[in-house]
């Protein structure tokens, strides 16, 4: 097993559908063969496998609450909590047919995922613009709608959509915020009902804190 997956971390894949162990664990992949291969996570027994994690919060080690060159380039590593980058997500998504799955859990056990067919957004001039977000299907509500069209904010970077104020610092993290909108992977990890600050999907439970939050593509 071992030597399997040494031999595959050798190798460089195209997209995760195209690893062909179906383990899911880190693989170099390389897109565009225009750009440098890069080092991913693949989940690859979930959903039918061949899933590019692009971001994953399960026990709060990672301070989400960072800067634009940070969520621009990404940060911290692909086996723990992590953000993949935005520049690097303009890359992957940019003209191609991409599908963005979230999944998420309460603390009370409620689990719940939903998906997006349809996934584009723009580059760095336009402000990591949200281009294009298909059709939903899932369980979870379409809470991510509102931010179609939106331009990422960050806490030194306010681009939302509210008059006054920035969205990134009210709620404590960094998104596509639509007047601090229905959404917010990026905030704070901890458990405080009825608190701005944390992460939520507004159409599971009203905005119930979540313990764990990924987001995947293919």
């Amino acid at each position: 097993m071992e030597q399997t997956m040494e031999k595959q971390a050798k190798n460089v894949f195209r997209s995760c559908s195209e690893e062909p162990s179906k383990m899911s664990g880190k693989y170099r992949l390389q897109p565009d063969a225009n750009e440098q291969p890069f080092v991913g996570f693949c989940e690859q027994e979930k959903f039918g496998g061949g899933w590019l994690v692009i971001q994953h919060r399960f026990d709060g080690s990672v301070n989400f609450y960072r800067n634009w060159t940070e969520y621009r380039n990404g940060f911290e590593k692909n086996e723990g909590e992590f953000w993949i980058g935005l520049e690097r997500l303009h890359k992957l998504t940019k003209n191609k047919n991409i599908t963005l799955k979230v999944e998420f859990e309460d603390y009370d056990g409620n689990y719940g995922y939903g998906s997006y067919k349809g996934f584009e957004i723009g580059n760095e001039t336009e402000k990591y613009v949200l281009k294009r977000l298909g059709e939903y299907k899932g369980s979870i509500g379409s809470s991510m709608r509102a931010n179609e069209g939106q331009m990422f904010t960050t806490r030194d970077s306010d681009n939302d959509g509210k008059l006054s104020g920035n969205c990134a610092q009210e709620r404590g993290g960094a998104w596509w915020y639509a007047d601090c909108g229905n959404t917010n992977p990026n905030g704070p990890y901890h458990k405080q009902e009825g608190h701005l600050k944390q992460i939520y999907w507004y159409a599971h439970k009203q905005g119930v804190e979540l313990k764990f939050f990924r987001m995947m593509m293919k």
